[in-house]
């Protein structure tokens, strides 16, 4: 009797085990399946991005330099010498920023260069880091994979892979640092040693700029709303939060020791909240107002509606009258720099859509046992609805950016980045501001009108909206196309030009519609 319950034993035991491994097992394949499905859909916003939009400003310039001249010998600054460095030149070291932001776009876009089509690495590596931030923050369940899915698909989340910029990258790299950070902190685990590695995350997310302080006070705000206990909260956030002081500290002495620090009246009316505002033609409570919200709107809608969808099918969290806190202080950190990021309200738009996300995450903390019939319906309308509304906010952007991408493909496509470009007539207005056009061509510029004939080694080229002048032969020019999507589009964009963003006449960027490029 008893060899046959030992047998009985050993054959019941593994029968026991299996299907706990199978569940194990499962639990994981959907939430992989869903991010191959998503990296394939972001291979299509990444081919459709133009090149321009995915290669511009000075941090572009930067990488660039690192990957010519070395990042040990240019000392690991942000020398922003567009065009690239030559003996003898003076290096232009971009002040008030850590280069530590720019090493992980560099590692992954600019050194691998064509190896990785220019850019592909860095934008799955940054969708893998947020999805799977996003799934420990709402968990490896429907809930998780409909918002992390949602999330990969915002113009929010889009827009600011494309860009690289000393805001808006800690911002968007602060989705899954402190996603993943903070849904550690927020558990009761008796082991210590559990929260180690979101200590150590947190700390090398400090590293990265001074505004990371925004998303870990976001984070932090979350945390108090899921904790209440808040002396083990602040001993988890406490060593970020020197390590981004003295981030902070070292920044300022170095704008203020550079020749281009301000004073701290352009200070105040530059980022913080002077009328003079951000390019000096005015800035209000009202019209920042206007601006973020409207951007936000934007760039999160689609989350916004997702989270509707899963608070429908699961109900009201255990907290959620805490719901609001998150959102409220990812709001207040972009309006403590109110003018800065009104003037460019899509750099910190990261910092909302934090915010928006931890308030989902108190509001749907909730696993509902019955769900509704219409959930695989409801679910999948979500994100197709996000993915075709980011489709048509890349088709706005498009029409809102082609001139300037029309230009700015000419250059690159028929110059050498070491090329002198000669410059007359490219805007209605009048000749461009040469140093914002050199850094936005990683060439260098100098006006028609007195050039003194020099080269300087470099081959000669002349880009003009009018004729070519006497001795330049014609290399290529451009004309801009119309399509059929213009005649929605070109509406809504100046609602958008004269309502919401509402520039200065002479501060709007105004293009023509064909260029000419000759060489000398």
């Amino acid at each position: 009797m008893s060899g046959i319950e030992f047998k009985t034993a050993i054959h019941l035991t593994p029968q026991k085990n299996a299907p706990d491994e199978n569940r194990a097992s499962a639990r994981f394949i959907k939430p992989l399946a869903v991010f191959l499905l998503l990296a394939c859909l972001h291979v299509f916003f990444y081919t459709h991005l133009p090149e321009p939009r995915r290669d511009g400003g000075w941090p572009s310039i930067v990488m660039r330099n690192w990957h010519e001249n070395g990042y040990w010998p240019l000392h690991g600054q942000l020398v922003a010498n567009p065009g690239g460095l030559e003996t003898g030149e003076a290096q232009f070291v971009y002040p008030g920023h850590r280069p530590t932001f720019l090493i992980a776009p560099y590692l992954l876009k600019e050194l691998p260069g064509a190896a990785f089509h220019d850019g592909a690495l860095y934008d799955f590596a940054v969708l893998a880091a947020t999805y799977a931030a996003m799934l420990a923050l709402f968990g490896c369940n429907w809930r998780g994979i409909l918002l992390g899915s949602v999330v990969c698909f915002t113009p929010g989340f889009i827009n600011n892979i494309a860009e690289i910029d000393t805001i808006n990258i800690p911002a968007l790299f602060g989705l899954a640092a402190m996603g993943y950070a903070a849904s550690r902190f927020a558990r009761h685990e008796t082991d210590v040693s559990a929260y180690a590695i979101p200590v150590i995350v947190t700390l090398l997310f400090m590293c990265l700029n001074w505004s990371t302080l925004f998303p870990l006070g976001i984070a932090a705000v979350y945390v108090l709303c899921k904790r209440s206990d808040w002396k083990i909260t602040a001993l988890f956030f406490t060593p970020a939060l020197i390590a981004g002081l003295l981030v902070l500290a070292i920044a300022m002495h170095s704008k203020h020791s550079s020749n281009t620090s301000t004073d701290s009246g352009e200070f105040w009316n530059a980022y913080l909240w002077g009328p003079l505002g951000y390019d000096h033609a005015g800035m209000t409570f009202g019209k920042a107002l206007v601006r973020i919200s409207a951007v936000n709107f934007m760039a999160w809608l689609s989350l916004g509606i997702a989270g509707l969808v899963v608070l429908l099918i699961n109900g009201l969290g255990e907290k959620w009258r805490r719901a609001g806190w998150p959102l409220l202080a990812g709001i207040a950190a972009v309006f403590a720099l109110r003018n800065y990021n009104a003037h460019h309200p899509w750099n910190a738009i990261c910092n909302i859509g934090l915010g928006l996300l931890f308030s989902i995450e108190l509001l749907t903390d909730r696993q509902s046992l019955a769900f509704p019939k219409w959930q695989r319906a409801a679910t999948t309308a979500t994100v197709a609805f996000a993915f075709l509304f980011a489709v048509a906010w890349m088709a706005l952007d498009d029409f809102n950016n082609r001139g300037f991408n029309l230009l700015r493909g000419l250059v690159y496509q028929n110059t050498p980045r070491h090329a002198l470009i000669v410059v007359d007539s490219l805007l209605p207005a009048g000749d461009p501001p040469l140093k914002e056009f050199s850094e936005s061509f990683d060439r260098r510029l100098v006006a028609l009108e007195g050039w003194d004939h020099q080269a300087n080694g470099r081959e000669v080229f002349v880009l003009t909206h009018t004729n070519l002048p006497a001795g330049a032969t014609l290399v290529a020019q451009s004309h801009q196309a119309l399509t059929g999507a213009d005649k929605i589009i070109a509406p809504l964009f100046d609602f958008y030009r004269t309502k919401i963003s509402r520039r200065a006449p002479g501060n709007r960027k105004e293009y023509f519609d064909d260029y000419q490029l000759g060489k000398f």
